[in-house]
C-alpha cells in the first residue's frame, strides 16, 4: 500500500514541476544583475532567456529587466524590484504583484516558490512552483517512515 501511495505522491510532484516549466514568454531586455529562479533552477538572465511559468525575477541594486509574457503584456522591472509571472495571471495582476526589496535586498525563506515579496515562500502567485519541494519531503518522509512502520519488528526474534 506504502508503494502505491509513495508512487502518487511522485506523479504529483513530478507534474507540478513540468507545469511549472512551460515557457510564456521572453526576456526581451536586460541589464545588470537580475536573476530568474523556478521549480528547479536560479540563473542569472540574459538577453531572450525564455520567461517560465511560474518564474520569479529578482532585479538587483544595478539590475533592470523588460520582459514579454502572456502574448504581449510587457513587465519591466528596475533595481530592487521582484515579480513572479504565470500563465494564469492578467497583465494587470502581474503588473500589481511587481513589490520593492525590503531595505538590503535580502530576501528572506529562499528562492522557491512565489510568496508574499514574489520570490520567498509558499503561496501568492507563482506558489505552485515550491510544490516540488514540499513534495520531495513528503516523500523521503515515506521513506524514512517506512523502516519505522509498526508491522516490522524492531530487533530480530
Amino acid at each position: 500500500m506504502k508503494t502505491h501511495q509513495l508512487l502518487a505522491l511522485a506523479t504529483v510532484v513530478l507534474s507540478a514541476g513540468a507545469i511549472a516549466q512551460t515557457q510564456i514568454g521572453t526576456v526581451v531586455s536586460v541589464a545588470g544583475l537580475v536573476t530568474m529562479s523556478d521549480a528547479n533552477s536560479v540563473t542569472t538572465v540574459v538577453l531572450s532567456t525564455p520567461v517560465r511559468n511560474g518564474s520569479s525575477f529578482v532585479t538587483s541594486s544595478t539590475g533592470n529587466v523588460v520582459l514579454r509574457v502572456n502574448g504581449n503584456c510587457i513587465v519591466t522591472l528596475t533595481p530592487n524590484q521582484t515579480a513572479t509571472v504565470s500563465s494564469d495571471q492578467t497583465c494587470n495582476s502581474i503588473l500589481a504583484g511587481i513589490t520593492p526589496l525590503p531595505a538590503g535586498g535580502a530576501v528572506a525563506g529562499g528562492t522557491a516558490g512565489g510568496g508574499a515579496g514574489g520570490v520567498a515562500g509558499a503561496g501568492g502567485a507563482g506558489g505552485g512552483a515550491f510544490l516540488p519541494v514540499v513534495g520531495a519531503a513528503a516523500i523521503a518522509g515515506v521513506i524514512a517512515n517506512n523502516g519505522n512502520s509498526p508491522n516490522r519488528p524492531v530487533s530480530p526474534q
